[in-house]
C-alpha cells in the first residue's frame, strides 16, 4: 500500500507534462526530486512514476488525452493504475490542463476582468499601500536578491508552456516588436504575467472554462479517493493552482473529503478573489482542514489568508483564539446560524534570495528549496501521520 499520494496542481499557462521519448521535462518534474530528498530525511520515500523508468518523476495526469483529443477518460485512466513502483512510498500526481489555454486574444475578458479590480480596490488595498505594492513588485523583478545558485537562469518550475510561448511570439512579430534576447525560449517577464493574466481572466469570466477545470480537477481526486492503496491525499498547489484546488475542496461533501489531509496553497491569489472579485467568504468543506500558506510579500500574485482584513503594507498579525469575523475564511452557517473561523497558516518566505534568477523570481515558489521545499516536506509528513502541519515560518 502507498503512504498516500501528493496531487500536484500549478496555473493552465505553466502546467506542461513531461515528454520523455523528448527528453523534455515536466513542470512538476523538479519539484519531484527536491521533494523527494528533503522527505527522504524525514525518512518518507516519495515514489516515481513506474510508467516512466528509467527516468521517474511524478505521474502526470492530463484532462485530454491525447491532448489535442475530446477524450477525457482516457487521461483519467492512468489514475486506475499503480501509481508507485513498490510498497510503502508515497504517490505524486501533477495534473495538467489539456487544451484549455489556447483562446487567443480576449480584450472582452480583459476589460471585464479590469473593471471588476477596480470596483473591489478599496476593499484590498489603500492609494500609498497600492504604491507601495507596485514598488516592491518592480525590486522584486530587478534586485538581484542573493548569490545565483548553480541553476541560474533556469525556470524550472515556473515556465510557460511552449504553446503560449510560441503565441507570445506570434504577437510580438505583428506588433513588429523585437523580443529581448532569450524571451523566446523562457518567455521572459511579459509571458509569465501574459499567462498569469490569461489564467484569472478565463477563470473568472469564462464560466464554461471554470466548470472544465473545476470538474477535471474534482474528477481526478475522486478517482485517487477510493483507491485502498491511497489512504490520504495532499493536494498541493501553486499561483492559479490554488484557486482551483481551493474552488473544488470548498465543495466537496463529508465524505469526498474524508481522505484529503492536507491543502499547500503557494503564491496564492485567493485574497485578490475575495476583495476584488466578491467571491464569497465561506470555506465549506475546507472548514477543519490543516491549510498551509506561503507567500513571498514581494510577490504581486500572494498574500497571506488568515487575518480578515489584512491589507499589504501591514504587519500580519492574528489573535491566538480568533473569532469567525477575524479570519479572511470562515466555515459554513450550522443549524443556529454560527459559523466559525477557518485558520490558515501563513508562512512568509523570501523567493528572491533562495530560488534561481528568472521571470517573475518572487513568484517561483518550488524553485525555493531553502525554505519552501522543507516547509512542504514537513507538512506532508505530518498529513501522512494525521496531524497539523509543523515547523516554525521562516522569512529571511
Amino acid at each position: 500500500m502507498a503512504a498516500g499520494c501528493i496531487v500536484t496542481i500549478h496555473g493552465i499557462g505553466f502546467e506542461q507534462a513531461a515528454d520523455d521519448a523528448k527528453h523534455q521535462a515536466g513542470y512538476a518534474d523538479a519539484l519531484h526530486s527536491a521533494l523527494r530528498g528533503e522527505l527522504a530525511k524525514l525518512g518518507v520515500t516519495l515514489g516515481d512514476d513506474p510508467e516512466r523508468a528509467p527516468r521517474g518523476g511524478p505521474v502526470y495526469v492530463q484532462s485530454h488525452w491525447p491532448p489535442p483529443s475530446g477524450s477525457q477518460e482516457r487521461g483519467l485512466a492512468r489514475l486506475d493504475r499503480p501509481l508507485v513502483g513498490r510498497e510503502s512510498e508515497l504517490a505524486h500526481v501533477a495534473l495538467v490542463y489539456s487544451g484549455l489555454e489556447l483562446l487567443g486574444p480576449q480584450p472582452d475578458v480583459t476589460m471585464q476582468l479590469l473593471g471588476q479590480t477596480l470596483l473591489g480596490a478599496h476593499r484590498y488595498a489603500g492609494p500609498v499601500s497600492v504604491l507601495e505594492m507596485l514598488f516592491k513588485d518592480v525590486l522584486a523583478q530587478v534586485h538581484p536578491g542573493g548569490e545565483a545558485t548553480e541553476n541560474a537562469g533556469e525556470q524550472r518550475s515556473l515556465l510557460v508552456r511552449p504553446e503560449l510561448r510560441a503565441a507570445h511570439q506570434q504577437l510580438l512579430e505583428r506588433l513588429h516588436l523585437q523580443p529581448a534576447e532569450g524571451a523566446a525560449s523562457d518567455g521572459g517577464l511579459l509571458g509569465v504575467l501574459r499567462a498569469l493574466e490569461n489564467d484569472v481572466a478565463a477563470y473568472v469570466c469564462r464560466n464554461s472554462l471554470r466548470e472544465r477545470l473545476r470538474a477535471f480537477v474534482r474528477r481526478s481526486l475522486l478517482r485517487l479517493s477510493p483507491r485502498a492503496d491511497v489512504p490520504a491525499l495532499i493536494v498541493n498547489t501553486h499561483s492559479q493552482g490554488t484557486v482551483v484546488g481551493y474552488d473544488v475542496l470548498r465543495d466537496f461533501s463529508a465524505d469526498e473529503r474524508a481522505k484529503v489531509r492536507l491543502l499547500i496553497t503557494a503564491g496564492s491569489p485567493l485574497r485578490k478573489y475575495v476583495d476584488l472579485f466578491s467571491w464569497g467568504t465561506e470555506a465549506g468543506a475546507v472548514f477543519g482542514l490543516p491549510w498551509l500558506n506561503l507567500w513571498d510579500e514581494r510577490d504581486p500574485v500572494a498574500d497571506p489568508l488568515d487575518p480578515a482584513n489584512w491589507q499589504p503594507g501591514q504587519a500580519v498579525t492574528q489573535p491566538p483564539d480568533p473569532q469567525p469575523g477575524d479570519t479572511l475564511f470562515r466555515s459554513p452557517a450550522d443549524e443556529q446560524n454560527a459559523t466559525f473561523p477557518v485558520r490558515v497558516d501563513d508562512r512568509q518566505v523570501a523567493n528572491t534570495q533562495h530560488s534561481p534568477s528568472g521571470a517573475l523570481r518572487a513568484h517561483n515558489y518550488w524553485d525555493n528549496e531553502a525554505q519552501v521545499i522543507p516547509q512542504i516536506a514537513s507538512a506532508v509528513l505530518d498529513a501522512l501521520h494525521n496531524r497539523p502541519p509543523s515547523g516554525q515560518p521562516t522569512a529571511g
